[in-house]
C-alpha cells in the first residue's frame, strides 16, 4: 500500500530554521527542490529534511502538514514568519495527488515568489548566473528550441495569430534600447502592416524593389530593414497580403 510522509525541511546553521512543511510520497520526498526561493535557501543555509509523521490516507500528512505550517511559521504571510527563508506559498492541505491550484492560490503562489525576489536580492543574481550559464550551452539552447519548435507546431493557428496579435500589443508604444525611438515597436499594429504590404503590391508595378521600400520607409516613418522584412515575408507573417 502507498505510504505518505509529512516533513519539514531544517537549515544547518548552528541555530537551525524550519523553513519548509511538505507533504509526499517516497519519491517525492527524497526529491529536495521545491520552488526556487526554496533551492535558495538550500544552496544558502545548508539543508536538512526530517521526517515526522508517516500514513497510509494521504488526507492525514495533508491536515499533519496544516498544523506544522501554524506551528513552525513557514507560511510567508504569517506575520511570525521569517521572511528571510519561509518557503511555503500557501498554508497547506492542497498538495494532494492530482491537485490543481485554484485562480487564488496561484496569485498566492505568485505573491510568494515576488516576495522571495524582494527580500532576498541576491535570489535573483543567483537564479539570472545559473540561467546565463545554461544559455551559453549550446545542447541546452538545442533542446529548448526544439521544444518551442514543437509547442509552436502544435498550436493551433487561430491561437498562434492570437499570441502574435498579443506579443505585438504588449510592445506597443515602448522604445526599444537596441533599436531607438524610430523601431517598430513604437508604432506597427496589424492594420498598418496591412497597409504597408497593400502599398508595396502597387508600388512594385512601377518601381524596383529598393525604390519601393524607400517610399514605404517615407511614408511609415520606419527603417529600410524594417519595411524589407515585412514585404519580404521575413516578419509579420501572419498578416496576410
Amino acid at each position: 500500500m502507498k505510504k505518505f510522509y509529512t516533513y519539514i525541511d531544517w537549515t544547518l546553521e548552528e541555530n537551525p530554521r524550519a523553513f519548509y512543511i511538505g507533504k509526499g510520497n517516497d519519491q517525492r520526498t527524497r526529491k529536495p527542490e521545491r520552488n526556487k526561493k526554496h533551492k535558495y535557501v538550500c544552496n544558502t543555509y545548508g539543508f536538512n529534511r526530517e521526517i515526522i509523521f508517516c500514513s497510509n490516507d494521504e488526507k492525514n500528512c495533508l491536515e499533519y502538514e496544516v498544523e506544522l505550517i501554524k506551528e513552525y511559521h513557514t507560511f510567508y504571510l504569517d506575520e511570525f514568519a521569517d521572511k528571510e527563508v519561509a518557503c511555503n506559498f500557501t498554508k497547506g492541505g492542497d498538495g494532494s495527488s492530482g491537485w490543481v491550484p485554484t485562480e487564488e492560490q496561484r496569485k498566492n503562489i505568485s505573491k510568494g515568489i515576488k516576495l522571495a525576489y524582494k527580500n532576498n536580492p541576491e535570489l535573483g543574481k543567483k537564479i539570472s548566473k545559473h540561467a546565463k550559464i545554461r544559455m551559453n550551452n549550446p545542447q541546452f539552447v538545442s533542446k529548448l528550441s526544439e521544444k518551442i519548435k514543437e509547442s509552436l507546431r502544435n498550436m493551433p493557428e487561430e491561437k498562434k495569430k492570437e499570441m502574435i496579435r498579443k506579443n505585438s500589443d504588449s510592445r506597443k508604444g515602448k522604445i526599444s534600447p537596441q533599436r531607438g525611438a524610430n523601431s517598430w515597436r513604437t508604432s506597427l499594429n496589424d492594420e498598418i502592416v496591412k497597409e504597408i504590404k497593400k502599398d508595396y503590391k502597387n508600388l512594385i508595378f512601377f518601381y524596383k524593389k529598393t525604390k519601393s521600400v524607400n517610399k514605404l520607409c517615407e511614408k511609415y516613418n520606419q527603417s529600410f530593414n524594417t519595411i524589407y522584412k515585412i514585404v519580404s515575408g521575413v516578419t509579420w507573417k501572419h498578416i496576410e497580403e
